[in-house]
């Protein structure tokens, strides 16, 4: 009798058909710059800045100007 363990079990469950548009968008983003998930969500929310490097990467994956993705902070509070 083979027995199943639980890697083994999760393992036949297969692949998610469908990721969440901003969940796939996360994972992307975070793949491009090599950096975390948690990290994306940072830029995200505002916390932190991506430094100049990863800001042309994604303006230039995104096909959107750097200074329209990330406007300086006295632009954001009007």
């Amino acid at each position: 009798m083979n027995k199943m363990t639980f890697r083994c079990y999760y393992d036949t469950l297969g692949e998610r058909k469908v990721v969440a548009p901003k969940r796939d968008f996360v994972n992307e983003i975070a793949k491009l710059l090599v950096v975390s998930t948690k990290t994306v969500r940072g830029y995200l929310a505002g916390t932190y800045q991506p430094d100049a490097l990863r800001k042309r990467m994604i303006s230039n994956h995104l096909g959107i100007p750097e200074d329209e993705l990330f406007p300086p902070k006295e632009e954001k509070e009007a």
